[in-house]
């Protein structure tokens, strides 16, 4: 059965039960008040094994921020299975993405930039500055986050100027895209709260150090600009 979506909580799961393989999920289901009790009922059913999910959402409903009481009652759960012989199968990710990671762009933003800055070569996988730019560029659209667009535009400076470094690339196009997200990667943290900005222009830092390693003075373009932002070692 569906359950209603609460707060923190992107996506749900089911619930289902399958006897005839000894076999019991309690995905939403085991989140409701009594749940442990129902548990134990369903024993009658002479069934092997629990599948549990341990749902992320209301685990860490914000970032850094955890919740005792649903870690209680996980544990609960798992002494309950133990204590009446059922072997538990801990699902670590079922369905559902906290509310704070899908505003990043959950997993998809950072998989598509990776996928184009930084391909697999072996697999003969061509670069796409542009399809990398076109993932931040949906982001924007779709969640706009200022933090989250951020972190996505270090990201994709920091996989640009690893795979540069790591194969020794030397095109020219590729580092001027790299030199313009790299200035408006610092634009956009200029924009964030003072506490948010250290660990990102700390993250440039290390690119502008791996840049001055390539040609067409892709470094001193950064040494610029990071002085022109007020950003020192």
């Amino acid at each position: 059965m569906n359950e209603t979506l609460s707060p923190g909580v992107a996506r749900s799961g089911v619930f289902e039960i399958c006897p005839c393989l000894r076999y019991f999920c309690l995905c939403c289901d085991q989140r409701r008040r009594g749940s442990v009790d129902r548990l134990r009922r369903l024993l009658q059913f002479d069934l092997g094994l629990f599948d549990g999910d341990l749902e992320w959402a209301r685990i860490e409903p914000e970032e850094g921020q955890f919740s005792r009481a649903m870690l209680q009652h996980y544990r609960r759960i798992v002494d309950a299975c133990l204590d009446s012989g059922l072997a538990p199968m801990v699902t670590l990710h079922h369905f559902t993405n906290p509310t704070w990671l899908e505003a990043k762009g959950a997993w998809l933003q950072p998989a598509a930039i990776d996928r184009w800055l930084w391909p697999d070569v072996f697999k003969n996988q061509d670069t796409s500055v542009a399809k990398a730019k076109k993932a931040i560029s949906d982001y924007k659209k779709a969640v706009g986050q200022p933090d989250g667009l951020a972190e996505l535009m270090v990201f994709y400076c920091e996989r640009a100027a690893g795979f540069s470094n790591d194969i020794g690339l030397q095109d020219e196009g590729y580092f001027d895209a790299l030199v313009r997200m790299f200035e408006q990667a610092l634009k956009a943290i200029a924009a964030l709260p003072d506490a948010a900005r250290s660990t990102l222009w700390g993250r440039l830092c290390v690119v502008r150090n791996i840049s001055h390693n390539f040609g067409y003075g892709v470094g001193d373009d950064m040494d610029e600009l990071l002085s022109e932002y007020g950003v020192d070692d």
